[in-house]
């Protein structure tokens, strides 16, 4: 349901609401992992990043996915959304800040 419901299109101030992405923020322990054998964290990050992307997003949305795909995808996540967010000095700013916290 969650990857469903962070897929859904178009964003917008209220869609997908920044509350939902500040719970994914949290480093995932590795015993969820085990049990939730369904969960893929590239789908996760990849579902992020198109928030991160998306200027129709809620802003705290779009944050907060930088700092859950830190969590998630690591530095390597975040590098990976940098050609897409060059444009927008905002949020390479944000993205540089979590890449000086990601691992």
């Amino acid at each position: 349901m969650t990857l469903a419901y962070l897929k859904k299109t178009p964003r917008s101030g209220n869609l997908p609401t920044w509350m939902v992405i500040g719970n994914l923020m949290k480093e995932p322990k590795a015993e969820w992992k085990t049990l939730a054998r369904e969960f893929k964290e590239k789908d996760l990050v990849a579902a992020l990043a198109e928030i991160a992307k998306d200027p129709q997003a809620n802003g705290r949305a779009r944050d907060y996915a930088l700092e859950a795909i830190a969590s998630h995808g690591g530095k390597a996540g975040l590098q990976a959304l940098a050609p897409a967010l060059k444009d927008d000095a905002d949020m390479t700013r944000k993205l540089e800040k979590a890449m000086q916290k990601a691992k």
